[in-house]
């Protein structure tokens, strides 16, 4: 499915876009049956990050890491799910939005302000997990679609997201 997409010129806001469908679907069905376990290893997650924007900040890695962090707190709600579809669906998108993440932050990562967004990514992820406790998928689902619309505007403003994938693996 990921050469299909690539040689069909998807384009990274594409791929976003799929994953504004999906992922929240995927979120309210993990929020409906994931288990204590399940959520302190999102929120394990979660402090990783914490470290990485707040103690990690000037390492050459740090990028690299979020990026990493990001992807294993996203696949451990769609690989959880339950629904083996959304889940490998999700698998096929993850390496190509973790190869753009890894693109994206290794050249804006130390800009002024872009840490503090990070900051505020986590505040959400946080907050979804907080969501999340409570077993309303509803809201968890409202609350991750919202989120990613919020990543798509900073990601992919002024045209960014308009390259072709392959770009990203060539």
């Amino acid at each position: 499915m990921g050469l299909i997409l690539q040689m069909s010129g998807t384009t990274v806001d594409e791929i976003h876009a799929a994953r504004i469908i999906f992922e929240p679907a995927c979120v309210r069905i993990f929020t409906e049956r994931c288990t204590d376990d399940d959520l302190d290893e999102l929120r394990a997650c979660i402090e990783q990050m914490r470290d990485v924007t707040e103690k990690d900040l000037d390492s050459d890695k740090a990028p690299e890491l979020w990026a990493e962090l990001t992807g294993r707190f996203q696949s451990t709600i769609t690989d959880r799910c339950g629904n083996k579809a959304l889940s490998v669906q999700a698998g096929v998108l993850r390496d190509i939005v973790r190869t753009h993440q890894r693109h994206t932050l290794a050249r804006g990562a130390r800009r002024k302000g872009t840490w503090p967004a990070f900051r505020r990514n986590l505040r959400s992820y946080e907050k979804l997990v907080d969501i999340m406790a409570t077993g309303d998928g509803t809201a968890a689902e409202e609350h991750w679609a919202t989120h990613l619309r919020s990543i798509a505007k900073i990601l992919f403003g002024q045209g960014a997201g308009r390259a072709p994938i392959v770009d990203l693996f060539g």
